[in-house]
């Protein structure tokens, strides 16, 4: 096992094993991340859902099954990624991540990017989206309802590109999304096609 793939492993456990914020008292398993530790893309989701609270794995829900389809969209192998996500416990159904929980988890999620050090990372969702930018120094616009405009674009910085999306679970609350969805990941995956092939 090499160094990367052993850090990758501690980390995982201290996941498993945290209680820094509220989040910990009523989850049943907090969530690593996993995939390729030498993924060139990494996918960063919001939070678990119930079906990944329930195993400890991220994106085994119906949103990563829509996760994969959108991938298959774009050209790409959901197998050659890193997935994780921006909050490693479930939150409550509907309700928003709150910053203390960000806070908490963000450590985590630093160590996993400077571990992977992907080319392009891939977020769902405004939140992601959000704290990517401000990770990379990226002006953030100042309303949640002005996020979505910042969809489906690459934005390149420190050397590696941010590509922020809409989350798949969006999809299933409002099919309406689903043509605009679509688009999105194609023009993730012409981007890369001209712009990131060996």
């Amino acid at each position: 096992m090499g160094d990367e793939e052993k850090a990758l492993e501690e980390l995982a456990q201290e996941v498993k094993d945290c209680h820094r914020c509220i989040l910990s008292e009523r989850r049943f398993c907090a969530v690593p991340g996993e995939g390729d530790g030498h993924a060139f893309l990494m996918i960063v989701g919001q939070a678990p859902g119930e079906g990944e609270d329930m195993v400890g794995r991220p994106f085994i829900g119906p949103s990563g099954h829509l996760l994969r389809y959108f991938m298959g969209v774009a050209g790409l192998s959901f197998g050659d990624t890193y997935r994780t996500n921006l909050l490693k416990c479930m939150i409550p159904r509907y309700s928003r991540p709150k910053w203390a929980s960000i806070c908490a988890c963000l450590p985590f999620l630093e160590r996993e990017i400077a571990l992977i050090s992907p080319r392009v990372i891939l977020t769902l969702g405004k939140f992601p989206a959000k704290v990517l930018f401000k990770l990379h120094s990226l002006p953030v616009p100042p309303e949640n309802r002005t996020i979505p405009a910042l969809f489906g674009k690459p934005y390149e910085v420190q050397g590696r590109v941010i590509f922020p999306m809409p989350h798949p679970a969006s999809i299933i609350y409002n099919h309406s999304l689903l043509p605009d969805t679509m688009e999105h990941f194609r023009a993730l995956g012409r981007f890369l096609q001209e712009n990131l092939t060996e």
